[in-house]
């Protein structure tokens, strides 16, 4: 089960991902590159971003824009953007809600980057010199290991695959 780290609205932060509920349908992205902002509507009217372009579409470029004193959340991924008006009385804490969004998802990045580390550091434990078929199945299953004890899934699939091309060699000294 996934811990709930903080929500805003139709919005869930998990340590791991951000989901958006929205009537029966749920996006569900990875914290990876995930970014939060909350600006005024004339800071927002300024630039043209991903997050306006999605939201809006083609029609970014001819929507009303937004008066100074209207406040946005704006939270991007590399495969998502969605902004999210905030009342003037609540801006405090929909900035509290960014703060926390952009430091989960930097622990996140720290803890794949230290996977990524540990995956290293149990291939050159696992044995052997790297040239016999064998160290390379010890070090698949040293790297499936650490995938298991880690949440991130975008890196658990890669580890997992990687895993298995190196187990997948022919039996033989390369």
């Amino acid at each position: 089960m996934k811990l709930l780290v903080a929500t805003w609205g139709k919005i869930h932060l998990f340590q791991d991902e951000i989901k958006k509920f929205d009537g029966f349908s749920i996006e569900t992205y990875p914290l990876d590159g995930v970014t939060a902002t909350v600006e005024s509507g004339t800071e927002l009217d300024k630039r043209i971003t991903a997050t306006r372009l999605v939201t809006l579409g083609v029609f970014s470029l001819a929507a009303k824009k937004s008066r100074g004193g209207e406040w946005w959340m704006t939270i991007e991924g590399p495969e998502f953007a969605w902004a999210d008006k905030v009342d003037r009385k609540k801006i405090d804490k929909a900035k509290k809600f960014a703060v926390r969004v952009q430091t989960v998802a930097k622990q996140h990045t720290a803890k794949q980057a230290a996977l990524a580390s540990s995956v290293a550091a149990s291939a050159l434990a696992s044995g052997g010199d790297g040239t016999d078929v064998q160290d390379w199945q010890r070090t698949a299953e040293s790297m499936r290991t650490a995938a298991r004890d880690y949440d991130g899934a975008k890196l658990r699939e890669y580890v997992i695959d990687l895993a298995a091309r190196l187990e997948a060699l022919p039996q033989r000294r390369l």
